[in-house]
């Protein structure tokens, strides 16, 4: 195994290096890039870490990483970096949070025998550049890891929305849910984001999660879209919602999903405005302590029927009254 990293190495000018203690320069593991293997469903190169347990806890994976990312994204000029871990693997996640990666999906290892309990997969994705763009007098931001805090601190001052849709205040791990948590395994999707929006102050005032790719290619899902409680009816939400729509029609979304509780009246009447249009309905809907019945509502970028929406996305191709039970 050190004869082939050494090879690529050379070959290639970068790889699994040996990582060492600077005091008595003990080897400790291995911690580098490498090319995603061909045997996996998706591309790119992997940073990644293997240390002997007698050096865990010392933060030597997650400087290692920190340093091989830095490598990665500037002399190497890459634009996006992935990592991969068993789900059983939480000290591994925990270093790639550290690291400001994002959870991107979840896969059974092509190299690991069915029925192994380390087959099943995280994907971890991390961008040199992460999502940014102006939304008038408002700038919209990705949200990473060191900004859950001031997104949480957001939701507690705002909790409307949690009120009326989950049936109380945000939970103190909120925010964490929103950045790390995904959809069920046999759902695909390309990527998760988070983003808030700011004011010129630099204070967050909304915030937004997509879900790229779900279901089919160009179906983006809004998982949730939140402006502070003090500026409902003021035209900001609306205008802060346009320029969302505009950033993921140029990222390649041909259609835009969502989900509204029937008890939101002011939602409804807001996506309606903005052209969206029912496709399916789900009764008896889970939301935090409450049930909900949910619209789930869609509108084309591209043009296009909801008839076509609903060859691609097959959870939706029942009438908007029919009964679906979660």
């Amino acid at each position: 195994m050190m004869e082939r990293m050494r090879a690529h190495i050379d070959a290639n000018g970068w790889g699994f290096w040996a990582a060492e203690t600077r005091d008595a320069r003990a080897f400790v593991g291995i911690v580098g890039l490498v090319p995603v293997k061909a045997i996996m469903p998706f591309t790119g190169v992997e940073v990644g870490w293997r240390l002997a347990k007698a050096h865990w806890g010392h933060g030597y994976a997650t400087e290692g990483a920190r340093a091989a990312l830095d490598h990665g994204f500037g002399t190497l000029g890459l634009r996006e970096i992935v990592s991969l871990t068993a789900k059983l693997n939480e000290p591994s996640q925990a270093v790639m949070a550290r690291l400001g990666m994002s959870r991107a999906g979840s896969f059974e290892h092509p190299a690991i025998a069915e029925g192994n309990v380390l087959r099943p997969h995280w994907l971890y994705r991390v961008s040199r550049d992460p999502v940014a763009f102006a939304c008038g007098a408002f700038e919209a931001r990705q949200v990473r890891e060191e900004g859950l805090p001031e997104l949480q601190a957001f939701y507690e001052r705002n909790p409307g929305y949690f009120v009326l849709v989950e049936g109380g205040a945000p939970a103190p791990s909120r925010a964490r849910e929103e950045l790390h948590g995904l959809p069920p395994m046999s759902w695909p999707f390309t990527r998760k984001l988070v983003v808030a929006f700011r004011d010129r102050e630099g204070t967050i005032v909304g915030a937004a999660e997509m879900i790229a790719d779900l279901f089919s290619g160009g179906v983006w899902n809004l998982g949730f879209f939140i402006v502070a409680d003090a500026l409902h009816g003021t035209g900001v939400p609306r205008d802060l919602y346009a320029h969302l729509e505009a950033w993921m029609r140029s990222q390649g979304a041909r259609w835009l999903r969502l989900g509204v509780v029937g008890s939101n009246g002011r939602a409804a009447r807001f996506w309606e405005r903005a052209g969206y249009a029912d496709v399916a309905r789900r009764w008896d809907y889970p939301q935090g302590t409450l049930r909900h019945d949910l619209r789930v509502m869609a509108k084309p970028l591209a043009g296009g029927t909801l008839e076509e929406y609903r060859e691609l996305v097959p959870r939706d191709r029942e009438p908007a009254a029919a009964v679906e039970n979660p």
